[in-house]
């Protein structure tokens, strides 16, 4: 009765350690960091963008030469962070000219492993264009609140934002530049046809 016990019993664990594995695995996947990006890359900000399969609480350390490290939560995340899919981190207050590394805490993922590495731009004049403003309304009227908008503009920086609770979003253009990011992008009276694209 003991030796069946004791057999019982190692079956069991073996089981048991094998679906947590199992587990694990399915939520690593799930969790893994994909269709990451830089936008709004600038003299002293940048943004962070990536999706997960499943909705989980995410951010972004970044590092500098200095080796100061400073974490950064998802732009929608007033408290605490919350769980998405859709992930969008703004990094602000950097030094211009500056390299930083950086990576995503995605649950227990830490993505990549060896940090990835952006760096700042030089300073340009501000420009006086208002924002781009709108909301985002689906198929049912009802309002997007997790959506990607990236506006186009040709010859000109892509910029990108993601939308709020309500669908409403908001994308600055007083610091959008050229699209080599040398200097700014051509403030005259010119009409110019731009494009958002929601996904």
């Amino acid at each position: 009765i003991g030796l069946g016990i004791l057999l019982i019993g190692l079956a069991g664990g073996v089981y048991l350690t094998t679906e947590n594995q199992i587990l694990k695995t399915r939520a690593g996947v799930s969790y893994m960091p994909k269709n990451v990006n830089v936008y709004n890359l600038g003299a002293s900000s940048a943004a962070i963008f990536w999706q997960t399969d499943e909705a989980i609480a995410g951010f972004v350390q970044i590092e500098s030469s200095r080796q100061q490290k400073t974490t950064y939560r998802d732009d929608r995340d007033i408290d605490a962070p919350q769980p998405h899919k859709l992930h969008f981190v703004t990094l602000t207050n950097l030094t211009p000219n500056t390299t930083y590394s950086y990576q995503i805490y995605s649950g227990q993922i830490i993505y990549p492993d060896t940090p990835a590495t952006l760096t700042t731009l030089s300073p340009v004049e501000t420009l006086n264009w208002n924002p781009v403003v709108g909301t985002i309304f689906n198929t049912n009227n009802r309002p997007v609140d997790e959506a990607l908008i990236i506006f186009e503009l040709e010859n000109a920086q892509k910029l990108a934002t993601i939308t709020k609770t309500r669908g409403n979003f908001i994308i600055p253009l007083s610091n959008l530049r050229s699209s080599d990011l040398t200097k700014n992008f051509p403030g005259n009276n010119t009409p110019y046809r731009a494009k958002l694209i929601i996904s």
